[in-house]
């Protein structure tokens, strides 16, 4: 099969959703190639929480593994060696993907939070090859235009850590935040501060996708109300003439030929992908390419396509967010007439910053009260006591069990990378294995807010604050491999996301962020693909 079109977007996750949503509106052609299926909303965690349906996921028969650990579980991971882009087990760092229509964001807690004009001017940087060729100004429109499509609520706080943007309203504060907040509040300065949640979920009235306030944001929203792609802006185009979504296409090599003159340029001819139900080859021609395929998976697709003096850069400089998280359960919520309603799970962020080494390191955190933190690990620890006693303890455990999860900066470091591996996957294309190690500071960053996180919530009554491992790379926050800059001998793409010496091949994913902060980088990937999408419309008139 062969197909043609002006702009082939290869991933429809945080950016190639935006991108491709971006160009279809502008009437542009574009077609949109995706691996794996368009999940249903059925697919997702179901919008009653144990505790809303009264067995608090306590049962008869239920068995609980002894030792928390966060990790994304979902059947929609590729985590197994006939889906990932790894090869299977752990390893040194614990990679999670999605290969469907969404990516990620099908199991994304939704927290949307600009960079601010500090972290655009590289004022708190830590790796001068690892810096950021545009500012503030250059993305502002595009965060706001964002913030818009993904309804995300919010405050205007005035704090320069967090700018302002285009919020809706959020829902007030739940009694379990105002016992965390209360208890906290002579710790609460210009160190340390609170602010509403902001977040892409959709609390409005006249929607039939508003929250129905189960709190697991975080597995999925069966109700559609966290943004993602396919219930958002997939809806808008996927009827238009010129737009195109091709599922179950899997990208195995991007085909180049040098360009006809004296610049050393060259230009994506086609793309070759696999039909992974039938195993056909489709080509693809387009007059511009963009991939939009992860942190990842676009250096490996890259390096499976490009002769090794044209990446020499790609793949470097992987980073992840360090962060901690502690949860445990607060008396003061012990037999009080809570309600099930968990809301949207986090309503309290946190920010400020902390002293290491001398310098200030901003953090972010979340306060959870819902399901996020309420696997009962606990109740082996209560298998001696009585059966009625230890029903009444389990049942106050968990309707009370809160977290507290802090982000801190991550530190670019040139070894953290993605190579090419010597397997292969059913496509018989090469895999890409993950060499990473956290930095002594990123290590030291996490015990510091561990400490932090354990005195907060034993201020608000916290009995046992147990510290939840958090392994590399299960922050889930993948950035920098394929980074701007401002030439080809420090990153991979300029400040519009082209490649570097192409003339028609850009990225557009986390792999472009030069440098990963402390806060989410989701909003930032989605504004910079809003933006290139006004860059690409102009351009290719």
């Amino acid at each position: 099969m062969t197909l043609r079109a002006k702009f082939c977007v290869i991933g429809t996750g945080a950016g190639g959703g935006m991108l491709a949503y971006r160009l279809a509106m502008a009437g542009e052609h574009v077609l949109v190639i995706n691996s794996g299926s368009l999940p249903e909303q059925s697919e997702f965690q179901n919008e009653m929480s144990p505790e809303q349906q009264g067995h608090f996921g306590i049962r008869q028969n239920t068995r609980f593994p002894a030792k928390a650990e966060i990790s994304l579980t979902h059947p929609l991971v590729a985590n197994t060696a006939d889906k990932s882009s790894t090869p299977a087990g752990r390893g040194e760092f614990d990679h999670c993907q999605i290969h469907h229509v969404n990516g990620l964001q099908n199991l994304w807690n939704g927290v949307c939070l600009r960079y601010s004009e500090d972290d655009f001017a590289n004022r708190n940087s830590y790796n001068k090859e690892c810096e950021w060729p545009i500012a503030y100004t250059d993305l502002a429109p595009h965060y706001a235009a964002v913030e818009t499509l993904a309804h995300v609520i919010g405050e205007h706080d005035r704090l320069n850590q967090f700018p302002d943007g285009s919020f809706l309203p959020p829902r007030g504060q739940r009694y379990p935040d105002r016992v965390f907040l209360d208890g906290n509040a002579k710790l609460f300065g210009p160190d340390l501060f609170c602010l509403a949640t902001r977040k892409a979920v959709d609390l409005r009235a006249e929607s039939a996708q508003q929250c129905v306030s189960c709190g697991s944001c975080n597995r999925g929203c069966r109700s559609g109300s966290v943004y993602k792609f396919s219930t958002h802006l997939l809806p808008q185009i996927q009827n238009r003439q010129n737009f195109r979504l091709l599922n179950h296409a899997r990208v195995t090599k991007i085909a180049h030929s040098a360009v006809s003159d004296d610049s050393g340029s060259f230009s994506v001819s086609e793309i070759v992908a696999i039909d992974e139900q039938s195993g056909d080859v489709i080509s693809i021609q387009a007059d511009v390419v963009i991939l939009c395929t992860g942190a990842i998976e676009s250096p490996r697709i890259i390096l499976n396509s490009l002769s090794p003096e044209r990446t020499e850069q790609v793949g470097l400089y992987l980073q992840d967010s360090p962060r901690t998280a502690v949860a445990t359960s607060l008396f003061r919520l012990w037999f009080k007439p809570l309600t099930a309603d968990k809301g949207y799970g986090d309503h309290v962020m946190l920010g400020g910053h902390i002293n290491a080494q001398g310098r200030p390191v901003q953090f972010v955190g979340q306060f959870y009260w819902s399901t996020y933190a309420q696997i009962p690990y606990y109740l082996t620890e209560l298998q001696s006591m009585p059966h009625f006693l230890r029903e009444t303890i389990a049942r106050q455990i968990y309707k009370s069990t809160v977290a507290l999860m802090f982000f801190a900066p991550a530190i670019p470091r040139r070894e953290n990378r993605v190579v090419l591996a010597k397997s292969v996957d059913r496509f018989a294309q090469r895999l890409v294995q993950i060499q990473y190690e956290m930095a002594e500071r990123e290590i030291e960053y996490t015990l510091m807010l561990a400490a932090l996180a354990r005195k907060m919530l034993r201020n608000a009554s916290g009995y046992v604050a147990n510290l939840i491992p958090s392994p590399p790379g299960t922050g889930v926050h993948y950035v920098g491999t394929c980074r701007m800059a401002p030439n080809a001998d420090r990153g991979v793409v300029d400040k519009n996301l082209k490649v570097f010496g192409a003339t028609n091949l850009y990225v557009c994913d986390g792999s472009v962020v030069p440098a990963l902060n402390e806060k989410h980088p989701s909003l930032t990937i989605m504004a910079l693909a809003h933006r290139l999408g006004e860059h690409l419309v102009e351009t290719y008139r």
